[in-house]
């Protein structure tokens, strides 16, 4: 199938409708998954593949990339999809809200920190509706993301879905997750600036 095609259909795919949440003056939403999967279609956004990386994907704001470790990434598992989800929360971040908030108005940039709670909350959230399965790992992001979000999104979710129901989050409401990150070595980071160049 390729990589490409794995992105717009998991950008395209059911789940997404749920991704509707405000953290760090920045909104995501379904309507920035079509721009993205836009962007995708058109190569704005690129994808390619690395056969170095281990089972995983990430995503270059220098140079717009959504990067795998092969071609059939997320064409089969939620966790894959999920964290292509994760990825393209990343390029939208970077692409829709470089130098803006989610009112339009200008805006400093945003930590790696919420860049990242962002991004694994978008995650946890396709992978709870998509009903797959939970991270187990309790001191992990991703693990700590289904924890923050879970309840809210399933308040949501029992409703009719209407694409007007906003969760807002609040630090408070991530704290564990926010910890997590800040304790894993992959984002040693966390206090820089995230890389949002559009």
């Amino acid at each position: 199938m390729g990589l490409k095609k794995n992105v717009i259909e998991a950008l395209a795919s059911s789940p997404v409708k749920w991704i509707n949440f405000t953290f760090a003056n920045r909104m995501v939403s379904p309507i920035g998954y079509y721009y993205v999967a836009s962007m995708v279609d058109n190569n704005t956004i690129k994808c390619a593949v690395d056969s170095n990386l281990s089972n995983t994907a990430t995503y270059n704001a220098a140079t717009n990339t959504i990067t795998a470790s092969d071609g059939s990434y997320g064409e089969t598992y939620f966790d894959e999809k999920a964290l292509l989800i994760h990825e393209c929360t990343h390029a939208l971040l970077d692409c829709l809200y470089n130098g803006r908030d989610m009112n339009n108005n200008k805006a400093g940039g945003i930590t790696v920190l919420q860049d990242e709670t962002i991004a694994y909350i978008a995650q946890a959230i396709y992978i709870i509706a998509a009903k797959g399965n939970s991270p187990s790992n309790q001191a992990k992001p991703d693990y700590q993301a289904v924890e923050s979000i879970q309840s809210k999104l399933e308040a949501v979710m029992a409703k009719r879905w209407s694409g007007c129901e906003t969760i807002h989050l609040t630090g408070a409401d991530v704290a564990g997750l926010t910890t997590a990150i800040k304790n894993d070595p992959l984002y040693s980071d966390w206090a820089s600036t995230a890389v949002h160049n559009g």
